[in-house]
């Protein structure tokens, strides 16, 4: 049984109820306001809802109020967490990281300091300092370690007087096979 509204059920009830109809809407009412517990509002229903379709029609204005008023639209889904940030993190010394750039020192560099105990910080602020040295370390400058290149002689002539072969004729010989 599809009805369209709530207003074509009432008006159906009302119609097959006739004088017994406020007999029915006042303890509905009274029941959907919380005037009255559902125990009460079926005993007083009992009188007036004596017809099968009486009770059908009944259940289906039950339904058609409660279900509107209990529809529950579907949880959204929560929000993706953020991630956390990443585990791994690139190894830098302690006087490493970011700075002002202004200043000599970083703020790692600082923190550092102030972890390590009195003593070493003492016997560290007592050593002296090394002036640099005036000329360019081979170890380190990439331009004093460089070296000249030393073209070799090829087959007895100088270098770079032989024309470049071509390997052509080798890809057209046919493959050699070893007899097993």
């Amino acid at each position: 049984m599809s009805l369209s509204s709530t207003s074509t059920i009432k008006q159906q009830i009302s119609s097959q109820l006739g004088p017994k109809a406020p007999a029915y809407f006042e303890p509905l009412a009274s029941f959907v306001t919380g005037k009255i517990s559902r125990p009460e509002f079926e005993d007083s229903l009992k009188a007036v809802l004596d017809a099968p379709n009486l009770i059908q029609l009944h259940n289906a204005l039950i339904i058609f109020l409660f279900d509107a008023c209990s529809f529950k639209r579907p949880l959204t889904p929560p929000p993706d967490l953020p991630k956390p940030p990443p585990r791994k993190r690139r190894r830098t010394l302690p006087y490493q990281g970011p700075g002002d750039d202004g200043s000599i020192r970083s703020e790692r560099l600082k923190r550092w300091m102030v972890s390590i105990g009195k003593h070493e910080r003492d016997r560290i602020a007592a050593l002296e300092s090394v002036p640099p040295s005036t000329g360019p370390r081979l170890d380190t400058d990439e331009i004093a370690r460089e070296r000249g290149v030393v073209l070799l002689p090829e087959r007895g002539e100088p270098p770079g007087s032989r024309l470049a072969g071509n390997d052509n004729s080798l890809a057209q010989r046919p493959a050699y096979r070893r007899p097993d």
